[in-house]
């Protein structure tokens, strides 16, 4: 009775730690897939401020672009969905200093390609 015990408590154990491991992972792979989907949504959001300039020979302002009426011709989905994850608390941070200059920053939950997790910074060219 001891022995079958003993080995049920060993196959919790086992079981587990096996749990954690999958776990970890599939989340590790979220954050990863999450970090590939910021990226593409940052191009997409260039190419929209882009041709945003070329209409107005400007990039909006900070107010612009929260808002959805004012950008939403120059963009197939807006606002962008913030995706939330690792130290990331938002997703995306506008600033335009100048009238022929923009910051964004995007935050990736997990290191993806060349890019490290946390915050970067796309600037116009």
């Amino acid at each position: 009775m001891k022995q079958n015990i003993l080995n049920i408590c060993i196959l919790i154990v086992a079981g587990s730690l096996l749990f954690l491991c999958f776990s970890a992972g599939f989340h590790k792979g979220k954050r990863k897939q999450m970090a590939k989907v910021i990226l593409a949504n940052s191009e997409s959001l260039k190419t929209g401020l882009e041709y945003f300039y070329n209409d107005f020979e400007r990039y909006p302002k900070a107010i612009e672009f929260t808002s959805p009426l004012d950008l939403k011709p120059y963009f197939s989905v807006f606002p962008p969905k913030n995706l939330l994850g690792g130290t990331c608390q938002k997703t995306w941070i506008y600033e335009r200093p100048q009238i022929d200059v923009y910051n964004l920053s995007v935050c990736l939950p997990e290191d993806y390609g060349e890019y490290l997790a946390g915050w970067q910074k796309i600037t116009s060219d």
